[in-house]
């Protein structure tokens, strides 16, 4: 008879086996032992008499709870980054050609590597490159992640090695490579893809031409570089130029050229085309707009578009417009032209040259002959271009010798000569004149009549213009 069916499955000897010497042999003796022999020889040995249970390997791996890829489950290395020890829970039993084995890195290496596998022993780990094995370098091996490995008893001058077969880090070396043909490229398109430059310069090339370059310099592009989201600079250095464009365009034609494209569908009166913003911080320290320039479209429509340029300073708190150029030049409410201090003169006609506003000047009051004893002067003066417009106004107190004239100072030398006219009341209204001389600063005042026009209690006012350099 067998073994039992159940647990835990005892085989008995039939009741007849034992032959007793002098006696003949039964049937039952011989047979039923053989047969029971040949029976279990042919079955599945239970597991806790050594066998598996299985008559298949599959059902063998399922008995005895083994995963068919446990030697590629990738369990943790123990060990250390450079000596790496194996352990599975289905162990390898003997190294040999195309054994294979997988871990997780708990550190990475520094330096070569050796591996062992189930305490098989240490052998180096090795990587393939240019079609021969080497042994590892620093940082081919990274903490956390997985490498397969594959064991070949030629590698490592036959002193037997695994390979770096499979790994999500693998480094992988390879050719220069050119625009046109590319170290790295598609299967669906070979003439796209990345390439070597030279030394510390990689680019990339699409169908067949370089569009990027990427050196220590920084990002060169070839073409039209576009975006859908903020390009960004940053950098602490003095004169930092975050955008540069270059032109090598030796005729007379414009460029390069910077555009702002409003790619409007339906362009209105009113829509702002593009803005330049000048932003710094303030004493918050917050980011402010201290100045902006935008575009305004006045009319859209077609063959009388019109458009107005703004500036923007910042006015006591205030973002405010303080120029538009359109149609015409806006200074707005707050607008004005300041003229440098230094003249800086042209000869075209049409040229403002100057302008300039002073509220008062000091003007001195003195005789043609004699002395005035007490008087005082208040002077106004604009200046337009080359041209002096001005008007003094006088007052006499106590004119003691003062004859023949009054001399008022003038703000400016004059270049030509002119006259002023003016008028003035010492007990009776007076018309008055003054002569003006190139190159000296005055202006004699006389009566209409040619006589003296001051008197103890005597005002006057008189105006005039001339050229100046």
């Amino acid at each position: 008879m067998p073994r039992a069916a159940t647990p835990p499955y005892l085989y008995s000897l039939p009741s007849v086996y034992l032959a007793v010497p002098g006696t003949t042999i039964l049937v039952q003796q011989h047979n039923d032992p053989l047969q029971d022999i040949a029976t279990t020889l042919n079955t599945a040995t239970p597991i806790q008499y050594g066998g598996t249970s299985a008559t298949t390997v599959a059902g063998a791996q399922a008995a005895l709870g083994i995963t068919p890829t446990d030697r590629f489950s990738y369990p943790t290395a123990t060990g250390t980054g450079n000596a790496i020890v194996v352990t599975n829970t289905s162990p390898l039993l003997a190294l040999a050609t195309g054994a294979t084995a997988s871990f997780t890195a708990s550190a990475g290496n520094t330096t070569a590597v050796t591996i062992n596998v189930d305490g098989l022993g240490a052998k180096a780990g090795r990587k393939i490159v240019a079609g021969a094995d080497v042994a590892l370098t620093a940082g081919d091996l990274l903490n956390a992640d997985k490498y397969g490995w594959v064991y070949s008893a030629a590698a490592n001058a036959a002193a037997g090695a695994w390979i770096l077969a499979t790994s999500n880090t693998t480094q992988r070396n390879a050719p220069n490579g050119t625009a046109a043909l590319p170290a790295f490229s598609f299967d669906a398109d070979q003439a796209t893809g990345i390439y070597r430059i030279g030394a510390n310069n990689i680019g990339v090339g699409v169908n067949g031409a370089k569009v990027l370059d990427v050196g220590t310099t920084g990002l060169g592009v070839t073409g039209t570089a576009s975006t859908t989201d903020t390009i960004s600079n940053t950098n602490a250095g003095v004169g930092f130029v975050g955008l540069r464009t270059t032109s090598t365009e030796a005729a007379a034609a414009a460029g390069p050229i910077i555009e702002d494209y409003r790619n409007s569908a339906s362009p209105a009166i009113a829509d702002v085309l593009g803005q330049e913003l000048h932003t710094g911080q303030n004493s918050t320290p917050a980011k402010v707009t201290y100045a902006k320039e935008e575009t305004v479209i006045l009319s859209p429509t077609a063959g009388s578009e019109a458009a107005t340029h703004d500036h923007y300073a910042m006015v006591a708190g205030v973002l405010t417009r303080v120029m538009s150029i359109g149609p015409n030049v806006d200074l707005a409410a707050v607008g004005q032209i300041k003229f440098p201090e230094v003249v800086n003169l042209s000869s075209n006609r049409t040229t403002l040259d100057q302008y300039a506003e002073v509220a008062t000047a000091t003007c001195t009051v003195t005789a043609g002959v004699g002395t005035i004893t007490t008087a005082s002067a208040t002077s106004h003066y604009t200046i337009t271009g080359n041209m002096l417009f001005f008007d003094v106004d006088c007052v006499i107190t106590t004119n003691g010798t003062g004859a023949t004239s009054v001399i008022l100072s003038l703000p400016v030398s004059p270049t030509n000569n002119a006259t002023a006219i003016g008028s003035g009341r010492a007990g009776a209204f007076n018309i008055l004149q003054g002569q003006i001389f190139a190159g000296d600063a005055h202006v004699y005042v006389l009566t209409a009549t040619n006589t003296y026009p001051g008197a103890s209690g005597n005002s006057f006012n008189i105006s005039g213009f001339y050229r100046i350099s």
